[in-house]
């Protein structure tokens, strides 16, 4: 059985500790070296908030929506929104996980921003729309 508040719950976390990793990248943009063991504490962090949102949620809110087309749409927005965001996470990890040298340093602060952008422009969506359709499945 979904535990709706409990789903919330964990996301509403989840977006916590991904703000707060963003924050930690953030204070040492300038210094890549000190960045990089922040970076690898937000790729556990963002991974995990990601792993939630599996096809089984995703599964159970297109059944709960099955009559409703607006529902529906908005949620297989999130599902294409979620696998964007998941190609730019692989993209940029492969980019800077194993990084070494002066080219990656330049380019470091510039793709970390771009790359924050979307992480937050996807918390905003989870919260704006995610959230209520999951609260939504309250009604029975």
């Amino acid at each position: 059985m979904f535990d709706r508040d409990y789903a919330i719950e964990s996301f509403i976390r989840g977006h916590k500790a991904i703000l707060s990793q963003i924050d930690q990248v953030q204070n040492h943009l300038r210094f890549f070296y000190k960045a990089r063991i922040q970076l690898r504490n937000l790729n556990d962090v963002l991974s995990s908030h990601l792993k939630r949102q599996d096809e089984k949620l995703f599964l159970f809110l297109q059944e709960h929506y099955k009559d409703d087309g607006k529902s529906l749409k908005m949620i297989e927005f999130l599902i294409h929104d979620l696998k964007e965001l998941r190609i730019h996470a692989l993209t940029f990890w492969d980019k800077y996980m194993m990084a070494t040298g002066d080219v990656m340093e330049r380019n470091f602060s510039k793709d970390f921003v771009e790359f924050s952008k979307a992480i937050l422009t996807r918390l905003d969506i989870e919260e704006q729309y995610l959230f209520p359709l999951i609260e939504g499945t309250k009604r029975e």
